[in-house]
């Protein structure tokens, strides 16, 4: 396995070997003489990466009803705290039923923002899989 470390004077130094792209690294620092690292599993990153799609949804949901209660016209429907959770769900799966449409610039700004950060989440997801069940076949 590969893992981080940083050295005494803050650099960052690569020991071991890297097996795929999923790997997800947290190093810090505590004493000038040591040095400590750790290294998260496969299936820690997978659910780091599901929580952090969990959290994208809950953000943009909470930057809707932000936007619709500075300009009620930002969409055709109230953004309460479901219609915004649902609108967000929606959004992110790129499913877009149109029942809850954007209707200002900064409401469509930000929506094509979940958009491209959802694919963005999607792609990195899809592309770690392989490299997981390779994994889990092998044990």
């Amino acid at each position: 396995m590969a893992y981080f470390q940083i050295d005494e004077s803050f650099n960052w130094i690569y020991s071991g070997r890297h097996y795929g792209h999923l790997n997800l690294f947290v190093a810090f620092y505590s004493d000038s003489s040591k040095k400590y690292s750790f290294e998260l599993t496969k299936r820690e990153s997978l659910v780091h990466i599901l929580f952090g799609y969990l959290l994208l949804v809950f953000a943009f949901a909470n930057l809707y009803q932000f936007i619709y209660m500075i300009d009620k016209k930002s969409f055709n429907e109230e953004m309460n705290i479901i219609n915004s959770f649902y609108f967000s769900i929606i959004t992110s799966a790129t499913i877009g039923y149109g029942d809850i449409t954007p209707k200002t610039y900064l409401s469509k700004l930000l929506v094509s923002c979940e958009v491209i950060s959802s694919l963005g989440y999607a792609v990195f997801f899809l592309a770690s899989l392989p490299e997981f069940t390779k994994k889990l076949q092998k044990s």
